[in-house]
């Protein structure tokens, strides 16, 4: 259910990897109309859950980004 609605609300910047554990890349920016000069920063983010969801967290992590130093992605 929950990758369900991450895919509803992400649409195609939802990829989806692999269904059980979850693991997929989720490709996140600002809502600007697709306004790309509007657009200052985004970030590709991946995240994998593992056998033992959702007892544990996934791990997550930048994959790429565009606008976002160092300090910032941590």
């Amino acid at each position: 259910g929950e990758v369900e609605a991450l895919q509803a609300v992400y649409g195609d910047d939802c990829l989806l990897l692999q269904t059980y554990p979850p693991s997929f890349h989720l490709h996140i920016k600002p809502r600007t109309a697709d306004d790309s000069s509007q657009q200052f920063v985004e970030a590709i983010i991946g995240i994998q859950a593992g056998s033992k969801y959702p007892d544990e967290p996934p791990a997550i992590r930048i994959i790429d980004s565009k606008g976002l130093d160092e300090q910032r992605q941590k």
